[in-house]
């Protein structure tokens, strides 16, 4: 008799247990979120620093992204694919 007393409380258990649990994931996740996008800013960070300085440090990076870009069209990337004879001489793409 005292099991059938104690009966009605098990579904206020149950529903407590599983809300606590969900606030719990809820929270422990935000709180992943936040951290991963504080090292994404601290590694944004760093890797923009040394772009921001002198103006030697500027042009040398302008040049390799020219560089970059440079390579990327003679071997047809950047979304267009040429045919060998279309690729630029030496001489055409200013190198």
């Amino acid at each position: 008799m005292a099991l059938l007393d104690q009966l009605p409380a098990l579904p206020g258990v149950v529903v407590g247990s599983l809300g606590s649990y969900a606030v719990r994931s809820l929270t422990e996740r935000r709180r992943w979120k936040r951290q991963r996008e504080e090292r994404w800013d601290e590694k944004r960070f760093e890797t923009s620093v040394p772009l921001v300085g002198d103006a030697a440090t500027i042009a040398a990076a302008r040049r390799r992204h020219e560089a970059v870009r440079t390579a990327e069209l003679l071997a047809g990337g950047a979304g267009g694919r040429r045919h060998v004879d279309q690729v630029p001489s030496a001489g055409e793409c200013g190198a």
